[in-house]
């Protein structure tokens, strides 16, 4: 398909794909966004659109894939803002683990503090259920980088702990 063509098949998709943006987004500004990635993605991916595909089934699963990317991301920089976390929150969370003393909670969220925060993030994001890769995407890291620092923390936290014996 010529790039005028495609261009073409596009423009007369924007409708469709506006309809769509803001079904994921349910706000107008945060379709447009969506809508203007997924056209960028798009233009860009050109060279590797099959002849023969469903262009809009193709453009929806970009915009599909961005909109989770998106969310992905978000979410992310939401659990960075909380990485303050209280005793009542580090303890629901290790919930699961039940020979976890309350009192060894309090003591760990105390260690926790200590941890510099270019450790301690990772590492609480990582404690939450973020991949090594998600992490990294959102602290601008390599993967190998996301390992050092939760291993540092780690490290820094059983330091901590053990003077406090």
């Amino acid at each position: 398909m010529s790039k005028a063509e495609f261009i073409h098949q596009l423009l007369r998709l924007l409708p469709n794909l506006e309809a769509r943006a803001l079904q994921f987004t349910r706000q107008p500004e945060d379709a447009q966004d969506l809508l203007h990635d997924t056209v960028l993605k798009a233009l860009l991916a050109r060279r590797r659109f099959q002849q023969g595909t469903d262009i809009k089934a193709w453009l929806f699963t970009i915009m599909r894939n961005t909109f989770l990317s998106n969310q992905r991301r978000e979410d992310l920089r939401r659990a960075a803002f909380d990485l303050n976390l209280t005793s009542d929150q580090m303890e629901t969370m290790a919930g699961t683990y039940s020979s976890v003393h309350p009192m060894d909670l309090k003591f760990i969220h105390q260690a926790m503090q200590n941890i510099r925060p270019e450790h301690r993030i990772p590492f609480l994001l990582f404690f939450q259920g973020y991949s090594y890769k998600e992490i990294g995407n959102y602290m601008d890291l390599s993967v190998a980088n996301v390992k050092i620092r939760i291993h540092l923390a780690r490290k820094e936290l059983r330091q901590y702990l053990e003077e406090l014996k």
